[in-house]
């Protein structure tokens, strides 16, 4: 059923598709790998690597670059929904294939946003997502080694990876397990993403340079996303600042929280409720939202849902704002309100309520029957 509804979508050419990514393609068509020695679009350079290998392949295989940007995108769709249906399955304690595996696996690839972001719009968010549930994945595990190399792969792909990062940030200072020395993994595995674009002359410092361009792309306080900044405003140049400012205060009280035990990082569960609350707070709080960024949200409240059902208001809620948004940019129905932001807010604001209520114990205390006590 995922495949076919993939299909469906095949002939849509977006506007992102139009305007950037078939230009790119035909600048590797022309140029092939030694395009990589110039920037090529806003992308980091394993993204115009395989854009570039793509042109190779197009070359000698009769299949379109659309097709073939949107089949790359559905393969790491079908990994990520793999990757959080494990999740899930050892949260749960279950086998691989067994119901809530397969559940989670059908969820995701279903999701009308997964769908159209690959299907439709050619995207590649399921990438960057994958590799932050696989880092997710292993620092419960404790493999952390793997844990920061997926970091690093996650933000090769996108800089958006960074709302994970203050999760990361806390794993650590709360853990003290491993050495921070492994953040310099995860920046060597991002480095290393661009080695082809350097075999054919580019500058070893270009991974950075990108980024650090993209950070003043889009001088807006929101874009097509239910941002609670419009409730107050849209002057970027006089908000911004005071809008990071706002984010970064909130994940340091996110921080205290983890150090001081309101948060908790002993279950699966509790791994998902903390990390989707730091997400969700840069979304909320952070200027210059895209619609496109609530992608990793959506995913981990998905698999925080299918963990525990009382937690489904909050994915559904989010769900269905990230397809309206969807919908507007893509098929020119449904609209970005201030309607659209209060509810945002107020799921925001009610999932941080719950979250403090539900972990911010000391402990499970016992029963007790007939004066004994006895293990929950």
């Amino acid at each position: 059923m995922g495949v076919i509804a993939r299909r469906a979508g095949q002939s849509m050419i977006a506007g992102e598709m139009k305007g950037y990514l078939v230009p790119w393609f035909n600048y590797f068509a022309e140029r092939g790998f030694r395009g990589l020695s110039e920037q090529a679009g806003d992308y980091n350079l394993l993204y115009q690597t395989i854009i570039a290998l793509m042109a190779q392949i197009c070359a000698r295989v009769p299949i379109g670059c659309v097709h073939l940007y949107k089949l790359i995108s559905g393969v790491f769709d079908f990994l990520l929904a793999l990757a959080g249906a494990s999740f899930v399955a050892d949260a749960c304690g279950e086998k691989r294939f067994d119901f809530k595996f397969d559940l989670t696996f059908g969820l995701i690839y279903l999701l009308p946003t997964v769908v159209l972001n690959s299907g439709y719009w050619g995207q590649c968010d399921s990438a960057w997502t994958l590799f932050c549930v696989l880092t997710l994945h292993a620092l419960y595990r404790e493999r952390f080694g793997w844990a920061f190399a997926f970091l690093g792969l996650a933000f090769a792909f996108k800089f958006q990876a960074v709302f994970f990062l203050p999760f990361v940030f806390a794993h650590y200072f709360k853990k003290r397990t491993y050495s921070i020395s492994l953040f310099a993994l995860a920046v060597c595995v991002f480095w290393a993403c661009g080695i082809v674009a350097y075999l054919y002359g580019r500058e070893l410092t270009a991974p950075f340079h990108i980024y650090a361009a993209q950070t003043n792309t889009w001088p807006s306080m929101w874009m097509n996303y239910h941002s609670p900044w419009m409730l107050v405003g849209e002057d970027y140049k006089l908000l911004s600042k005071y809008a990071i400012l706002v984010a970064l205060c909130a994940c340091g009280a996110g921080l205290n929280s983890v150090l001081q035990d309101k948060f908790r990082l002993d279950t699966t569960e509790d791994y998902l409720v903390c990390s989707s609350w730091f997400v969700w707070t840069c979304l909320a709080l952070l200027p210059a939202m895209h619609e496109r960024y609530t992608y990793l949200l959506d995913i981990l409240l998905l698999l925080l849902a299918v963990c525990n059902v009382k937690y489904l208001p909050f994915f559904a809620g989010s769900a269905i704002l990230s397809t309206i948004t969807y919908g507007n940019y893509l098929f020119k129905i449904g609209k970005v309100t201030k309607v659209g932001a209060l509810a945002m807010l107020a799921l925001w604001i009610a999932y941080t309520a719950s979250c403090f209520g539900a972990l911010g114990r000391e402990g499970i205390p016992q029963e007790t029957y007939d004066g004994e006590e006895r293990e929950p």
